[in-house]
């Protein structure tokens, strides 16, 4: 379970913000919470947690459409994976010689027994280590201002009940992953479009999220709202290996 994680890992971060005076949420908090985590799942030594972070948020600034030079952002984003990708090839020679209980482990025994080339392993590790990084940086930022433009603290903190409900339709009005690329693997007819085999298919999860004919007043923020079906996880086979953490770190800490 990585409630266990989570939660130890928002007392830390929390423990060592200023007592008094103002922080950023996204900067102390969002960013060493994400990398925190997921350094933890992989079993990251803290000595190379500060150098994993600044790869980590180096990827996540480009991803988060940085507003600076583009070129030089993309650069530098490109430099953070491919020291990543060196980063995991060196750490899974050393842990290939002594697992754990941990991502990275489970992926080394994949491989041990040919479901994974060490290729396959390093490419999960990076793509969890990005998709993870940016998307929970993103989508804690977006359920923090709404919560906050929504006068929700309050009410929330009154009643934690209500706060798995709140952050399922904070997904679901303001995801952090707006479209998703799938390439078709059969011909099929969809509403009267044609999508062939091997067709790139662009799907709009923020669309699906409002969509009028699932959702009753799709653009109204209702925490009490029933069969919250989005797709702020995705679903099937692509579904988020994190999505059963949501709701379960206490208020109170804030």
């Amino acid at each position: 379970m990585l409630t266990p994680v989570i939660e130890k890992a928002v007392d830390d971060i929390i423990a060592g913000l200023p007592k008094k005076g103002q922080c950023d949420f996204a900067i102390d908090f969002s960013e060493p919470l994400s990398t925190r985590v997921i350094a933890d799942i992989f079993d990251v030594p803290f000595s190379d947690r500060v150098h994993f972070q600044t790869c980590s948020d180096d990827v996540s600034r480009f991803f988060g459409n940085s507003v600076g030079d583009k070129e030089q952002c993309a650069i530098i984003a490109n430099n953070a994976i491919k020291e990543l990708e060196s980063y995991f090839v060196r750490y899974l020679k050393e842990r290939k010689k002594s697992p754990g209980n941990d991502l990275l482990s489970l992926l080394i025994q994949a491989n041990t027994e040919g479901f994974l080339s060490e290729e396959e392993v390093i490419a999960q590790c990076v793509l969890i280590m990005m998709a993870g990084h940016y998307t929970v940086i993103d989508q804690l930022c977006n359920s923090f201002v709404m919560f906050d433009e929504l006068n929700l603290w309050s009410s929330l903190s009154r009643d934690q009940t209500l706060i798995p409900k709140a952050l399922e339709e904070s997904m679901r009005l303001d995801g952090a992953v707006l479209f998703m690329a799938r390439t078709a693997a059969c011909d099929m007819d969809m509403k009267g479009k044609k999508i062939k085999k091997d067709d790139t298919v662009f799907l709009s999860i923020g669309a699906a999220g409002r969509d009028p004919q699932v959702f009753e007043e799709p653009n109204v923020f209702n925490i009490n709202r029933e069969k919250n079906r989005h797709l702020g996880f995705a679903a099937g086979p692509h579904q988020c290996i994190g999505m059963g953490c949501n709701g379960q770190v206490k208020l109170e800490r804030f």
